[in-house]
């Protein structure tokens, strides 16, 4: 009490170094919600049957039948599962090489563990597959911790500077998987109809599109009341998706007009071509885009990661042509979005926790006191959440 002009200045130190070293902290605005359940995801090539699907997912369930703790794990294959947690992203439904797991663990503190062991264990035992698994966080929904979206009218440019960058953004510390969505390519076989063969065989266009999806796809032929709801029936031949390009070619397509007209093989009426075409095409906000989803290790720290690509972007070769740019999407773009929805009340907020205070104490010099307490408050705690994950990091390496 004798000095307090020094004793001020002294006690001001440790905040104002805890606001330094705050700034150099990593950020994270949605934390894990430390619940039992996990999020599994599994992804073939996108060729792929779901007949192979499936058997991947028993071998998956083998693996994690193996694990203690272990509760209940429920598979949903060739599409995404059930909402069961708030924040998860649908989108995948119809796809036969992809499927979603619903895995609940004894307790929470099992399933963070488990985390971490299968990834690197099923990475190991299924290179054919990206197996992702995650825990589930706070937040509004997002595709993956790390995206990164090239925007642009040419797929062929985007599909390349894709590639690029995910063979990049792969060699960053402490990324397990990148997917790109342009990046799958399905085999399509192509015929080019000579409408003069066609003619002859007496066979329009439209006769040879008709005949060929109902051998492949089957044909609608009646419908069953189920409940309130009217099923269609479909007949279709077992196996016509799975045959081999042969027995295709055998195909046979039947003249619509005259009952002794032959039966004639649908490569017969042109040139047949197979030629890989992107699967999907995806578009935000009206242009084209490849979004490259960067997973990342369990425990690490989305802003820390994305910092690292970044630096790895701005010493890599990758540029863009005109008319195409990257943006940043993931937990990044949403945390920007939280924060400045936060923001535009902040004004409001603060007038309104100014006139409570001073209204409670009746003393504008009790409410300064007040506010530079809880302003020092901060600091010490920006210090203090320093210091401890420094000494967490220090401790290991003494023991």
């Amino acid at each position: 009490m004798a000095r307090p002009l020094p004793v001020l200045l002294l006690v001001l130190v440790l905040p104002l170094m805890g606001f330094g070293i705050g700034s150099t902290l990593p950020e994270q605005f949605f934390p894990p919600s430390d619940r039992d359940m996990l999020s599994l995801e599994v992804y073939l090539p996108a060729a792929s049957s779901i007949e192979k699907t499936v058997a991947l997912t028993k071998k998956v369930s083998e693996e994690f039948n193996k694990q203690p703790g272990l509760k209940s794990l429920h598979w949903f294959v060739g599409r995404n599962a059930p909402l069961y947690y708030y924040n998860l992203k649908q989108g995948n439904d119809n796809s036969q090489y992809y499927a979603q797991a619903m895995l609940t663990a004894d307790n929470f503190s099992i399933a963070n563990n488990m985390v971490a062991v299968m990834q690197r264990r099923l990475d190991e035992k299924f290179p054919e597959a990206q197996i992702i698994i995650r825990r589930l966080e706070q937040g509004p929904p997002f595709g993956a911790p790390v995206e990164l979206r090239l925007l642009g009218p040419d797929l062929d440019v985007l599909k390349t500077l894709g590639d690029q960058l995910r063979s990049d953004v792969l060699a960053v510390e402490d990324v397990v998987h990148v997917r790109n969505s342009l990046s799958e390519a399905v085999p399509k076989i192509w015929l080019q109809v000579n409408e003069n063969q066609a003619l002859k065989a007496q066979l329009g266009l439209r006769d040879v599109a008709s005949q060929l999806h109902r051998v492949v796809d089957g044909e609608v032929t009646g419908s069953v009341l189920e409940g309130t709801q009217s099923l269609p029936v479909r007949v279709k031949a077992g196996g016509q998706k799975q045959i081999s390009l042969g027995a295709a070619h055998s195909w046979f397509l039947v003249p619509e007009g005259g009952s002794f007209s032959r039966p004639v093989p649908y490569s017969a009426l042109g040139e047949v071509d197979i030629r890989p075409e992107l699967g999907v095409i995806s578009r935000r906000d009206g242009e084209r885009v490849n979004t490259v989803q960067v997973y990342l290790r369990d425990g690490q720290l989305p802003a820390v990661v994305l910092a690292r690509i970044k630096k790895l972007l701005a010493q890599s070769e990758l540029a863009l042509p005109s008319g195409y740019h990257l943006e940043v999407g993931g937990e990044d773009a949403e945390r920007s979005e939280a924060i400045s929805q936060l923001m535009g009340s902040m004004g409001l907020i603060f007038v309104l926790l100014v006139v409570a205070i001073v209204m409670s104490f009746n003393s504008f010099r009790l409410s300064v006191v007040i506010f530079l307490i809880a302003i020092q408050a901060a600091g010490l705690g920006m210090l203090a959440l320093s210091l401890s994950g420094r000494l967490l990091v220090l401790l290991p390496l003494s023991a």
